[in-house]
């Protein structure tokens, strides 16, 4: 069960009004002495930055000692963060927007993405150009090629954004799939109204243990957003392979509760406050765990069910996909996990492996993502 992030308590109050003192009273001896002698009134006084009081700070002793033994600046901070989050509502690092029932958000590019304003029409064409040169190559080597786009949470989630956040009518990656329709189009799984039903379902109380598809204090999906989005992968594949399993959530044990935080709360140094119970999801019968988190970076998974009636398949992915590999590996016969940090399409991979299927995988906030505009219009 997610928490709210605990209400700010006194005796983290109290010790920000000590850091506070702590800060102030040198300062303020600092600012007298820096006064130039006219404001003061008195003799002897400088305005340079080599004024008695500054030179006497940097060489004492007491200064050293703070510096080195000072045992309460790890709690200091964590208050001081504390503190602007939860009372002001203020993020503390500029990746992190605080939105409603303290739901995190990655910024800018997430934030400007559901806002409308990331890739402009002249990057959104360059965009669909380079993802149609990746599909020509892949038919060249007798591929199909597949974009494969997991959602960003303020996609999943507006009604928790920042109060401030006024989501756009159309997002860069509506405009994106206008531009890719057409006489020859290329093929696209939008992963979006998986994700919403998703949600729906886990609200409704009919995904046992799962109450949320995203997790609050993370950028990314937890397992249940995963195993929904393998869900409509799964149904595309089995339109022409009907020897593709469906994927139930019947066929999954009750979701097991683990606590965690995530790579948000961590970037506001909040990660030892911030606790939430994450759904593990696992078989009913069959293999229960997920690829280990050391593989998380992996260049290279292998994987599949060895089926020979099931496609192979390359799958080029970014951090969305690893949960997604113990779910999707039963509908390949084999199929190569590739780790592609900022989504390239990898065209001597797809040479040497020549599978029935690419897969290029990648999420819908990149198109706010200046290298990943960058890459995709070839600079």
């Amino acid at each position: 069960m997610a928490e709210a992030p605990p209400s700010t308590r006194w005796p983290d109050r109290l010790l920000l009004l000590a850091v506070a003192l702590l800060i102030a009273a040198p300062a303020a001896v600092l600012w007298w002495q820096l006064l130039p002698a006219a404001v003061r009134g008195s003799s002897g006084a400088t305005d340079r930055p080599d004024a008695p009081a500054l030179r006497w700070w940097q060489k004492s002793e007491l200064r050293s000692f703070v510096g080195d033994n000072f045992g309460g600046r790890d709690q200091a901070a964590r208050a001081v963060n504390r503190a602007l989050v939860e009372d002001l509502g203020v993020g503390v690092h500029p990746a992190v927007a605080v939105g409603r029932e303290g739901w995190l958000f990655h910024r800018p590019d997430e934030m400007d993405f559901i806002q409308g304003r990331g890739a402009d029409q002249r990057q959104l064409a360059a965009v669909a150009a380079w993802l149609r040169s990746s599909r020509d190559h892949a038919r060249s080597q007798g591929a199909r090629y597949l974009v494969v786009v997991p959602p960003c949470k303020a996609s999943i989630y507006p009604d928790r954004l920042p109060a401030w956040a006024v989501t756009a009518r159309t997002t860069p990656f509506d405009r994106l799939l206008e531009l890719l329709r057409g006489d020859d189009p290329v093929e696209v799984l939008d992963l979006r109204p998986a994700l919403r039903l998703a949600r729906a379902e886990a609200e409704a109380g009919r995904l046992p243990g799962v109450e949320t598809v995203f997790q609050r204090y993370d950028t990314h999906w937890n397992d249940a957003g995963a195993f929904a989005g393998c869900q409509a992968l799964a149904a595309w594949l089995a339109q022409d392979h009907p020897a593709v399993p469906r994927l139930e959530w019947s066929q999954l044990a009750p979701a097991r509760p683990v606590r965690g935080s995530g790579d948000l709360a961590r970037l506001l140094g909040l990660h030892g406050d911030w606790w939430e119970d994450v759904p593990q999801l696992a078989w009913a019968a069959g293999p229960t765990t997920a690829a280990p988190p050391e593989d998380h970076l992996a260049p290279i998974l292998l994987g599949g069910s060895g089926d020979a009636r099931l496609p192979t398949a390359l799958v080029m992915r970014d951090s969305f996909a690893q949960r997604m590999i113990p779910y999707l590996d039963r509908c390949f016969a084999t199929v190569t996990w590739a780790w592609v940090q900022g989504s390239p399409y990898l065209a001597p991979l797809v040479e040497q492996v020549k599978p029935a299927l690419v897969v290029h995988e990648f999420n819908e906030r990149q198109l706010a993502d200046p290298p990943f505009l960058r890459q995709a219009a070839g600079r």
